[in-house]
């Protein structure tokens, strides 16, 4: 479901960029220009370009062939070359660092944001919208929620390039650096539930601007509670085990085996109980939310 999800969203992206095309082809054909087609357009393709191949790197490279195992790199299936494909997408025809610099320097800046101004209307539009007959309400509010992020980013890389003057009193030239390093990463960000990560990673100049919400608080993975509940479960056989006496340990160890089988006992049940104590909060967090939302 996770490579589903990215792959219908990356397709919708290239879908919406390639509707922006149609509109230039049938001004040309018409003998007439349209601008904001032709900008929407050109600023889309460095994100298309730079995302998607990095993200669908990502998920051949850990998701898909993580499901083969050791077998995934061998030619006895296609996913070897698959990953192998994924990669040089992203280093030619610009690799992701050009595409970012591309984004930020000519389809931003020299454009004066009319493109990305346009662009961020129309999403403010919709995720204000009553769209998908309320049943997109909660998906909304974290669309209007990105799109605040992102704006504020900009914001502050737009300062970090205006601070690199080095005509101007406080001007350190070592700012367009900065600049550099936050249009790679603007060109692929991560999923999601990362984005407090990704704004906020060791080397990111713009750690002062924090408009996350905290619903980023991290919450183990089902995939982590399930195998806490396993080693509760291990722990206590085979304390159980040692209790009853079925397995002698040396007479060298500095414990005897039933005690021993009551420590690991009573660890296994403490691990099951808490797995299963987090587990509740994380089902009560997450049905809270959506009901909190429709109020």
């Amino acid at each position: 479901m996770t490579q589903k999800a990215y792959v219908e969203a990356m397709r919708s992206l290239v879908i919406y960029t390639a509707t922006w095309q149609d509109r230039i082809s049938m001004a040309h054909h018409a003998g007439e220009t349209d601008e904001l087609a032709e900008r929407v357009n050109d600023l889309l393709l460095p994100i298309v370009k730079g995302y998607g191949s990095e993200r669908s790197w990502v998920l051949l490279g850990t998701e898909s062939l993580q499901t083969f195992g050791g077998s995934g790199f061998l030619q006895n299936y296609p996913i070897e070359q698959y990953v192998r494909d994924a990669k040089v997408d992203t280093l030619y025809e610009g690799t992701t660092a050009i595409q970012g610099q591309d984004l930020f320097f000519r389809k931003i800046v020299k454009d004066k944001g009319r493109a990305l101004t346009h662009l961020a209307q129309e999403i403010q539009t919709f995720a204000a919208s009553e769209a998908g007959n309320g049943r997109l309400k909660v998906e909304r509010e974290l669309l209007a929620a990105g799109l605040e992020d992102a704006q504020g980013i900009l914001a502050a890389v737009f300062t970090c390039l205006m601070s690199a003057n080095p005509q101007d009193e406080d001007g350190d030239i070592r700012n367009i650096y900065k600049v550099g390093l936050n249009t790679t990463r603007a060109a692929r960000p991560r999923r999601s539930p990362s984005r407090r990560e990704f704004w906020t990673s060791p080397g990111w100049p713009l750690r002062a601007y924090e408009p996350l919400r905290s619903e980023q608080a991290t919450f183990p993975h089902p995939s982590e509670l399930h195998m806490s509940i396993g080693l509760g479960i291990v722990l206590g056989v085979v304390g159980a085990i040692f209790i009853t006496g079925a397995i002698d340990i040396p007479a060298s160890w500095p414990i005897d085996s039933e005690p021993l089988g009551w420590i690991l006992l009573i660890a296994g049940i403490i691990a099951i109980v808490l797995s299963l104590v987090i587990n509740r909060q994380r089902t009560q967090r997450t049905t809270s939310e959506p009901a909190a939302a429709a109020h």
